[in-house]
């Protein structure tokens, strides 16, 4: 099982280059998204290999954006969704057990919701194949004995 490194986010004032083509990827993104008023927000993933330098690279795109990033390799985003290394994870660093990408589900959920006051819709027909979706994932979930 995979446990976080030594030292693992460490805080640093080190930022890991951001290459010029990916900026104004980015920037085109943001301006798609105000044009249609949708909210942006970036986010890492809690991966094995990440880094402050990349953290600060990312937080800085955010900041020049204007738009929120939940970096979940932060400790206390780790600390806030409950995802543990030694149970979250599968062999490597690099991919979430179902546990784990079901924590981190619940947590965005609730700040997606909660900061974008997202309206309920489970009790909505026209949003009736979400339980579609659902279903088929408890069952895949059941077939494979997962938690």
């Amino acid at each position: 099982d995979f446990v976080w490194p030594e030292g693992f986010m460490t805080p640093s004032s080190d930022m890991s280059p951001i290459p010029e083509q990916n900026m104004d990827y980015l920037t085109r993104i943001a301006d798609l998204c105000k044009k249609r008023e949708i909210p942006l927000v970036l986010i890492t993933t809690p991966v094995g290999t990440w880094d402050y330098a990349q953290h600060n690279a990312i937080q800085y795109v955010a900041d020049v954006l204007g738009a929120p990033y939940l970096d979940y390799n932060m400790p206390e985003l780790i600390a806030a969704s409950g995802i543990l290394d030694t149970e979250d994870f599968h062999y490597n660093q690099w991919h979430l057990r179902v546990t784990g990408a079901d924590k981190l589900s619940v947590h965005l959920g609730k700040f997606l919701a909660e900061t974008y006051h997202l309206p309920d819709h489970r009790d909505d027909a026209a949003y009736s194949a979400w339980y579609e979706d659902l279903a088929q994932y408890v069952e895949l979930k059941s077939t494979y004995n997962l938690p």
